[in-house]
């Protein structure tokens, strides 16, 4: 809606690569230092200032009139957006039993992905009847939608999530001391996480960004490109639903392996595939592949690290995530000059497998 509303307003399109920066460049700049903050406060309070951000941002989003006002709402919204990321993904490892972890961070990215799938469409629903400079609505009914999370996240207990050292236990006002980030940086598992974590988000990028041209390449209608992305967001949908059921039976770290090399198996395959069905098998089984990635990421920091510095690794991960969906498009772009759409799925699939045997060395001893 955001790009739709810049061309509503004269933006050129060479422009929207601007916005789509100022999404993620401030984010990138403080995201570590939010994560630290929560560690030492809790979530909650930036759980109620990223929500208020993001109300702010959609009805500025509605009103602005040019592309510098477009520009600085969606960097706002942007930064909401981190702070209701970082403050939740911690509350929900601090609030969760080792063995129920996985679970629960399948039923929180469940539940995103129903809210990006709602959302389009009802943005889309509403920019349409409401005609000529009709995003415009759009993205105001957006910033009500964020408004209305904010008394939810005012009645959240203030102890929800928050963790402090046994020192500070006596007095729940005390501020956990701030965290050693060389320390969690360390910490054995994270950085084979922030890979698989980086890759899976980028490879979803890249399929809704190439398949539309992919889809045009082989005679596909835009009907069929839009029922191939709807399969492989409800087959990622799904596979969060299960995902506490697999993790029982095959265990975490066997989970991501094999989801990630499936992933990238069926991401280099799908240029490959000649006709609708064999496209649709080809999304599907990386739909589901991608899903399973994000949660097992999530739960696997979480594990690793400490309530204390569950914050700041959270940070770095979601840091590490927006710093893929910056650099990896642009890269693709550059790509499909020479390579053709075919060439960026085949390359994006291989990187996912080699970042699956990559980070398959970094797992713990048994």
């Amino acid at each position: 809606m955001v790009s739709y509303r810049a061309l509503e307003l004269g933006v050129s399109a060479r422009y929207l690569g601007l916005i789509a920066v100022a999404f993620a460049l401030v984010p990138l700049a403080v995201g570590i230092m939010i994560g630290r903050l929560v560690d030492r406060s809790g979530p909650r309070r930036f759980q109620i200032a990223g929500v208020v951000l993001l109300g702010a941002a959609g009805l500025g989003l509605g009103a602005a009139g040019g592309l510098a006002g477009v520009i600085a709402m969606f960097a706002v919204f942007g930064m909401g957006h981190l702070l209701v990321m970082i403050a939740v993904q911690t509350a929900v490892a601090n609030e969760s039993r080792e063995d129920d972890i996985d679970r629960r961070f399948g039923h929180f990215t469940f539940v995103a992905s129903v809210g990006q799938l709602i959302g389009p469409m009802l943005g889309g629903l509403v920019a349409t009847q409401a005609g000529s400079n009709g995003t415009r609505w759009a993205l105001l009914l957006g910033g009500v939608i964020a408004v209305l999370s904010v008394p939810p996240a005012v009645a959240a207990p203030a102890s929800v999530g928050r963790a402090r050292p046994a020192e500070a236990a006596g007095d729940p006002d005390q501020p956990a001391p701030a965290t050693d980030l060389r320390s969690v940086l360390a910490t054995p598992g994270l950085t084979g996480s922030l890979l698989v974590s980086f890759i899976a988000i980028a490879a979803v990028d890249i399929l809704v960004i190439y398949l539309p041209a992919l889809g045009e390449e082989r005679g596909l209608s835009v009907g069929a490109v839009s029922a191939l992305l709807t399969a492989r967001a409800a087959a990622s949908m799904v596979s969060r639903i299960g995902i506490g059921w697999m993790v029982d039976r095959v265990g975490r770290l066997r989970l991501l392996f094999a989801s990630v090399l499936t992933a990238g198996l069926a991401v280099a395959a799908l240029p490959f595939a000649t006709s609708f069905a064999a496209a649709l098998a080809a999304m599907v089984v990386a739909g589901f592949a991608l899903g399973l990635c994000q949660p097992l990421t999530m739960a696997w920091v979480a594990t690793e690290t400490t309530p204390e510095t569950r914050g700041t690794a959270m940070s770095i991960r979601i840091s590490a995530n927006r710093l893929g969906q910056v650099t990896v498009p642009a890269a693709a772009g550059l790509m499909a000059g020479f390579a053709g759409t075919a060439g960026v799925l085949w390359v994006v699939g291989g990187s996912v497998v080699a970042t699956g045997v990559a980070v398959r060395r970094s797992w713990p001893p048994p």
